[in-house]
């Protein structure tokens, strides 16, 4: 959601007591924020919105990357998070 920087430098992950997660992603202009989180002991990717929508997909198939980027993209898609 925001511009590239040299070496991903603005990329953070955060650790949880369950897993990793972006922590809050603001959208639309900042008025709304979703938050991506995958749960390790779970095994799944988790998308969740301060507007109360939630997605996730099972992690315990062995996906490729591509896969992985397609279902990803698909949840964020079906949230009206990224343009199409």
């Amino acid at each position: 959601m925001t511009p590239r920087k040299n070496q991903w430098w603005y990329l953070a992950e955060y650790i949880g007591t369950n897993g990793f997660t972006t922590g809050p992603v603001p959208y639309n202009s900042g008025a709304h924020q979703f938050d991506i989180s995958i749960k390790v002991l779970k095994h799944q990717l988790e998308i969740s919105t301060s507007q109360g929508d939630f997605e996730h997909f099972s992690l315990q198939d062995q996906l490729s990357v591509a896969d992985f980027y397609k279902k990803l993209m698909g949840l964020l898609k079906k949230l009206n998070r990224i343009k199409n």
